[in-house]
């Protein structure tokens, strides 16, 4: 049930309960980035540019009380809205479900939904309340990999990556990596352009297509660093994202099926330029239930896959 924040306190007439949920702005970022301090689930859904990204596609809703961070979603492929588990400092950030609870029940809706729950939060809440339900949701579960292993992609384990990209370094013995500047803006876009009008851009595609434009004028907006690789005079390949804690997650990951191992390499090479000296882990995100996709993001061998759940919990 999707109520927008402007009609939420006239629903609950005018019920302190309720939280005053809002749009998210560009103005929010810098606030999302001072909760993305506290974030211990690596999950690629709470990243500051990812719900400024997604924003409207999931109308993403935020409230900052009392030093907690709330977050509702609503997904409309599902046709359901749902509410994060508040971001903050530990312990105090479990203590906000409570207060989600409250709001829920101010606003008369049968048992609190909340969702992309962590395992360990699951766990928190079955200790703590009458958990209804609990659905793992696999086809959005995050693919983390060992940062170190994935720049390096030694060992028999990576021959198959490895053979891929040697196939690209005999093409393109001219290859050069670029950080994303004014200087290569043009070409990026053009190289997007090309990307989406040949496979497409319905959907969320198209959601992702304007974003995308958007965070190449305003990349501090996303907190987005990226790159391409150029070879034989254009662009083959491009990839996006961000790093949160320990932790870089990679948004947005782009090449030209034409150029073989251009998106082996892109992966790697993306890691390598971007990953910090306190850089644990990489989040690839998920595979949305595409057997390709889950096929090829197992083939990097993840150290875990970060489930997600969502959750129905009762008034107690």
């Amino acid at each position: 049930m999707d109520i927008p924040c402007t009609q939420e306190k006239e629903r609950g007439h005018g019920n302190d309960s309720l939280l005053a949920f809002r749009a998210i702005a560009r103005s929010d970022v810098d606030e999302l980035r001072v909760f993305s301090r506290h974030f211990r689930q690596r999950l690629c859904e709470f990243t500051p540019g990812n719900l400024y990204f997604w924003r409207d596609e999931f109308d993403n809703r935020m409230v900052i009380e009392d030093g907690l961070l709330y977050v509702r979603q609503h997904f409309r492929a599902a046709g359901v809205t749902a509410y994060c588990y508040p971001q903050g400092p530990e312990p105090e950030r479990h203590a906000g479900v409570d207060r989600l609870l409250a709001h829920s029940r101010a606003l008369g809706e049968p048992s609190l939904r909340l969702g992309n729950v962590s395992d360990g939060e699951l766990e928190l809440l079955r200790g703590r309340y009458a958990v209804l339900s609990a659905r793992a949701e696999r086809d959005w579960f995050d693919y983390l990999y060992d940062a170190a292993a994935f720049a390096s992609m030694a060992g028999r384990r990576y021959a198959g990556q490895r053979n891929h990209i040697n196939q690209f370094l005999r093409a393109f013995p001219d290859w050069r990596y670029e950080p994303f500047g004014p200087d290569n803006r043009a070409d990026v876009r053009a190289f997007l352009e090309t990307f989406y009008e040949t496979r497409g851009a319905a959907g969320i595609l198209r959601e992702e297509r304007v974003k995308l434009f958007e965070a190449l004028d305003d990349p501090a907006a996303y907190s987005l660093s990226g790159g391409l690789i150029r070879g034989a005079g254009r662009v083959l390949a491009l990839s996006a994202g961000e790093r949160v804690g320990d932790t870089l997650f990679v948004h947005i990951e782009k090449a030209d099926l034409s150029a073989p191992g251009a998106y082996p390499m892109m992966a790697r090479e993306f890691v390598r330029r971007n990953a910090a000296p306190d850089t644990l882990f990489v989040n690839r995100e998920e595979d949305a239930g595409v057997e390709g996709l889950r096929v090829s993001k197992l083939s990097y061998h993840p150290v875990k896959l970060l489930e997600k759940y969502t959750v129905e919990l009762g008034r107690p």
